[in-house]
């Protein structure tokens, strides 16, 4: 099928994601890497793509994604870097972790088991990273006695290597630095515990992006930015310290121009019906696509040369908006759900305050009906 044939697309912005590495890199400085967090398609812009942008034009060391099938799927597209698994892995994923010489996550002896048989059957030194639990109970294990256990369990494994340790701030985006500050003690105690064991670690990282543009002492060898790559902060304070850039927009088209006369309806179910004459836009567009349903039913905006118009009602594949106040309104009009057009910008904080879902959220759910562009 030809690229060129979509309803929708979202663009890339390869400079400005250029610009918003350089930004990251040069507030963590030259002895820190930068690890590009690319997991569930790279938030919906296309974990592909990016990822040869990051590994090949801007020489990132390490990527990291969420499961061993996204990691898979970047060996097999040519991404030789290094790749971190930072979830756990089911423990049918094994094989292809050791065959693909991907670093997986590490918590339990029962995986480490499985993992080290595994690599001697593939005659292959497995590398994992420990995760540490310091709060947010999702995975990992906590520091003292579970952790000096666990290591020197570890070290009884003769296919497995250590690479690093990391952890995972709660809440390193909210002004109170209370909480993220005890979970770095605890992260600091427990690189301490694994040396002792006489581990050595190539990779100590505890900075997502909000806690990279801060929290210095906590960068370790390395910070893992996610949404700050691609243009946003959701630091509270301050605000967009680095002056990272959006690099994303998200576009479709009008279908059909018609205007709604009072007592007409639209949608499934008459969800709106008219009032008083209204000009309506089909547009091609729906919650098949990944766009938010409630976002779409509830009051968001699209902006139509420039115009904001509200959206009235939605289904699978397209949406309605009115287009009362746009001038030269035509078919085939671009229509900007995410981005800039004219004076006017829809971002992300504005999806966030149309529906109260998190950013991570919005951009993940993205169908892969969506054309993904890369600007250069």
């Amino acid at each position: 099928m030809s690229p060129d044939v979509y309803n929708s697309y979202m663009a890339v912005d390869l400079n400005k994601l250029k610009s918003n590495f350089e930004k990251i890199r040069a507030r963590v400085g030259s002895g820190v890497e930068v690890i590009p967090i690319l997991k569930g398609n790279a938030y919906g812009l296309g974990g592909v793509g990016l990822a040869k942008f990051y590994a090949g034009t801007l020489g990132s060391k390490m990527i990291g994604v969420a499961h061993v099938r996204e990691a898979a799927e970047l060996r097999e597209a040519g991404i030789s870097c290094e790749l971190l698994v930072l979830g756990g892995a089911p423990f049918n994923n094994i094989p292809a972790a050791v065959d693909y010489s991907i670093q997986t996550t590490a918590f339990e002896r029962e995986y480490v088991d499985l993992l080290d048989r595994e690599a001697e059957k593939q005659g292959k030194i497995a590398e994992i990273q420990i995760k540490i639990n310091t709060g947010l109970n999702r995975i990992g294990v906590k520091p003292g006695e579970e952790l000096t256990n666990f290591v020197r369990y570890i070290k009884t494994k003769t296919h497995i290597k250590v690479r690093g340790a990391f952890t995972h701030f709660a809440a390193s985006h909210i002004e109170d630095h209370s909480l993220t500050l005890g979970q770095f003690e605890l992260f600091k105690q427990a690189i301490g515990e694994i040396k002792a064991c006489g581990v050595e670690l190539d990779y100590i990282h505890a900075c997502n992006g909000c806690a990279a543009v801060w929290f210095s002492e906590a960068y370790g060898t390395a910070v893992r930015p996610g949404n700050l790559l691609f243009g946003y902060d959701n630091n509270e304070k301050p605000k967009n310290a680095l002056g990272v850039e959006p690099a994303v927009t998200w576009r479709c088209f009008v279908t059909q121009l018609r205007t709604l006369q009072p007592g007409e309806s639209i949608g499934y179910n008459r969800y709106f019906i008219a009032k008083e004459p209204i000009r309506v836009a089909t547009i091609s567009v729906g919650f098949g696509d990944g766009y938010y349903r409630p976002m779409l039913m509830g009051g968001g905006f699209a902006l139509v040369n420039g115009k904001r118009c509200r959206f009235l009602a939605t289904s699978m594949d397209q949406t309605w908006l009115e287009i009362d106040g746009v001038t030269n309104a035509a078919l085939n009009n671009e229509v900007t759900l995410l981005g800039k057009d004219g004076d006017d910008e829809l971002t992300v904080y504005d999806w966030r305050k149309f529906c109260g879902e998190s950013i991570v959220f919005l951009s993940s759910i993205i169908s892969n009906r969506v054309e993904r562009v890369f600007l250069s």
